[in-house]
């Protein structure tokens, strides 16, 4: 897969209907495990037609993160609308599972997330484009956010950087 240029894996269970611990995974996770690539999860909400809401609830990450403890685990939209105290919650309680902060509007995030300044390290900026195009906006807007600046840095590539090895 590096050979192509690919560097993790991106999965959409809200939009071809699997719970993220079912069995049958586990073997796509052992692979990427063994390759050393992250599983990029879409969690929380689509307006996307024909999504199942109830496959994006993070929380079904707990079980993969366990059993899976050297994948990284990186949550797309952090849990968007329903669930973002999960994602939180499993990102801090797991080593290896991440927050990404793609589709979310940087002025919302301490209101999502009123202790991200405690997981900066745990916390990743994502573009989502090109759904959103305003990435440099979006990302002036998490640097003026009242984060320390280490923080900022990780967020808005360092975190992304090490979980990608580059």
């Amino acid at each position: 897969m590096e050979k192509e240029g690919f560097r993790g894996i991106k999965l959409y269970p809200s939009y071809q209907h699997y719970y993220l611990n079912e069995p049958r995974m586990y073997p796509l996770y052992q692979v990427a495990q063994e390759l050393g690539i992250p599983v990029l999860i879409h969690t929380g909400s689509s307006v996307f037609k024909q999504t199942r809401l109830k496959y994006a609830n993070p929380l079904h990450l707990d079980d993969v993160a366990v059993d899976f403890p050297d994948l990284p685990l990186v949550m797309a939209h952090s849990g968007r609308g329903f669930w973002y105290d999960r994602a939180f919650f499993l990102s801090k309680l797991h080593k290896n599972v991440y927050m990404e902060l793609s589709g979310l509007p940087p002025v919302k995030l301490l209101t999502y997330f009123p202790e991200l300044a405690r997981n900066t390290d745990k916390t990743i900026f994502g573009s989502d484009w090109p759904g959103m195009p305003r990435i440099r906006h979006n990302m002036d807007a998490i640097a003026e956010l009242p984060l320390p600046a280490d923080g900022v840095a990780a967020i808005l590539g360092g975190n992304a950087a090490r979980i990608l090895k580059l």
